[in-house]
C-alpha cells in the first residue's frame, strides 16, 4: 500500500506508514500557506493612499491610513529577514517605501487637521 503523504511502500494491511508514521486509511491535508510578502504590499499601498489622501484634505483618511501603512511596513521589515536570500532587498525596499510614505502621510494629515 502506497503512502498518500511520503509515497512509501507499504505492506497491505499496515494502518501506518513506516516512513513518515501517517495513517494510511486518511487523506493528506495540505497547509495553504500565507504569502508574507502581501504585507509589504498593503503597507505600500496604505503608505502612498495616505499621501494622496492627504492632497485631497481628507485629514483624518490620511492620519488613518498612514498610521495603519506604518504598523504594516514595520511588520514586513520583520518578515522581510525570513525571505530567500534572493527577495529580501525588494522586500526591505518596499517595507522602506511604505514606511515612509505613511510617516509623510500621517504627519501631515495631523499638520492639516490641526491647522
Amino acid at each position: 500500500m502506497k503512502c498518500n503523504k511520503c509515497g512509501s511502500v507499504n505492506p497491505e494491511g499496515t494502518l501506518f506508514c513506516e516512513e513518515c508514521d501517517h495513517r494510511l486509511d486518511q487523506p493528506v491535508v495540505h497547509e495553504k500557506k500565507f504569502s508574507r510578502k502581501y504585507f509589504v504590499y498593503v503597507g505600500v499601498v496604505l503608505g502612498l493612499m495616505s499621501v494622496v489622501l492627504w492632497y485631497l484634505e481628507v485629514w483624518i483618511g490620511s492620519i488613518m491610513t498612514g498610521g495603519a501603512g506604518m504598523m504594516l511596513g514595520a511588520y514586513s521589515m520583520t518578515f522581510a529577514k525570513l525571505v530567500a536570500d534572493k527577495n529580501k532587498p525588494m522586500m526591505y525596499v518596499l517595507a522602506g517605501i511604505a514606511i515612509c510614505t505613511s510617516v509623510i502621510g500621517f504627519m501631515f494629515g495631523i499638520t492639516g487637521l490641526s491647522g
